[in-house]
């Protein structure tokens, strides 16, 4: 099943000719108008930008299994509580033991290792993805300032709303739906024709 995302696109309503009637100080209005409507696309990229990239930055990064640091650190506790009653190994054993890495909880710590691992292979190409999408729509947000200082409106309104669906592609992305993300995607890095 296809997801099918429309975008509404008011470039269109840019290439509206000014009135002939208008005048030279019509159409020079006209301009002043697609050009102030461009400038507020950019704008409202560039803060939906921010506000993902802010989001970013604050989530916390998953919590991962207990390190073998905390195990050793541990062993080496037991064993100054203990005063030499317990070997190196009856150390490390009651440690990883607490731990839920050794004993009987050894199974269920090794598929929940393999359950760790999946996930962050998961968050790794969604991470990824993300941060091509969000550089896609620095460079688009860019092109659009220079094409509008160029005095060329309407593709810098083209650029706008490509910024505007990357972003939309980062948000549903990190909502855990990731086809507009893919799709963008495959569609930037496709030979021309394919």
């Amino acid at each position: 099943m296809t997801e099918t995302v429309y975008l509404v696109i008011p470039a269109a309503a840019l290439a509206a000719p000014a009135s002939p009637r208008a005048g030279r100080r019509g159409a020079s209005g006209a301009q002043d108008d697609r050009r102030g409507r461009v400038r507020a696309w950019i704008a409202a990229a560039e803060a939906r930008l921010r506000k993902i990239e802010g989001q970013s930055r604050r989530r916390a990064p998953a919590p991962g299994l207990v390190s073998n640091d905390a195990i050793v650190a541990r062993a080496r506790a037991l064993m100054a509580e203990a005063r030499s009653a317990l070997t190196v190994i009856e150390a490390v054993d009651r440690a990883r033991a607490e731990a839920g890495v050794g004993g009987p909880a050894a199974l269920a710590g090794a598929l929940d290792a393999v359950k760790a691992e999946s996930g962050k292979l998961d968050a790794g190409i969604a991470a990824a993805m993300e941060a091509q999408l969000l550089e896609w729509a620095r460079q688009a947000i860019a092109a659009a300032r220079r094409k509008l200082e160029d005095g060329l409106p309407l593709d810098a309104g083209e650029n706008a709303l490509d910024a505007r669906e990357a972003l939309v592609a980062v948000e549903e992305l990190q909502g855990g739906k990731p086809h507009l993300a893919k799709r963008l995607l495959q569609e930037r890095v496709a030979p021309p024709g394919a």
